[in-house]
């Protein structure tokens, strides 16, 4: 079956599938309209190398020149960062929404990416802030809860390379839920649609049951045919 008769039988059956068509289209656009839009916020965290090593001869005290060392250490606090105590906590502190933790793939250095993401652009806006603060009070808890005591001049700390962007929304989601939608209206147009051929078919209503030609009407063996003798002795059948 080609695209042709496809159209054919759409044509033929349009009380079926023009219905059906426009109550998928009324779907499609109704799922885009409904389902919410997501709106999603980045900002980025890089280490800071500890003031004691800063301070040495040749550094300049430049935290920026010992954080080549720091790639452990941002790992641990993107994995710290989303185990559910520390989402927990950030819901304590009315951040709400979807927050994830990560160190960015191919980084060159210890950075980590702290992302929220939710329905509300405006709540998202006021929690980025709040996210980056607790983000550097978790690094800090990290190293002050450890077995071996940090002396000050040794805590690694941290600081904004790239700052909270407004956010955006992400549609990503919603085109696949809304393309869904439409592939499964069209998938039911063409289900009614050859349903009602096949229907219209075995009730005798279909294309080739109506352009066969009627039959001629054969008399049967059962008919009387009366037959009438002219004068000069020739049969006249009579109907």
């Amino acid at each position: 079956m080609d695209f042709a008769e496809i159209f054919r039988v759409l044509r033929r059956r349009w009380r079926v599938s023009v219905p059906a068509l426009l109550i998928a289209v009324l779907a499609t656009v109704g799922m885009y309209r409904v389902w919410p839009t997501t709106y999603q916020s980045s900002a980025v965290i890089t280490l800071l190398g500890p003031r004691s090593l800063a301070a040495q001869p040749g550094n300049g005290n430049n935290p920026f020149i010992v954080v080549g060392d720091l790639d452990p250490m941002a790992t641990i606090l993107a994995s710290y960062l989303s185990t559910p105590q520390a989402l927990g906590e950030l819901q304590a502190l009315n951040v709400n929404g979807t927050f994830t933790a990560a160190v960015p793939a191919f980084a060159a250095g210890p950075f980590v990416t702290l992302t929220l993401a939710g329905k509300n652009r405006a709540a998202i806006s006021r929690s980025m802030p709040v996210v980056i603060r607790f983000a550097e009070r978790r690094l800090r808890t990290l190293q002050e809860n450890s077995s071996i005591k940090t002396p000050a001049n040794g805590v690694v700390g941290s600081t904004v390379i790239a700052a909270p962007n407004a956010p955006t929304p992400v549609r990503k989601k919603k085109i696949e839920l809304v393309a869904a939608v439409a592939i499964l209206g069209l998938v039911a147009v063409l289900i009614l649609s050859f349903s009602a051929e096949a229907l219209a078919i075995r009730r005798g209503k279909g294309p080739d049951r109506a352009s066969a030609p009627a039959k001629a009407r054969v008399p049967g063996r059962a008919e009387k045919v009366d037959v009438l003798h002219s004068q000069d002795g020739h049969q006249v059948p009579m109907r």
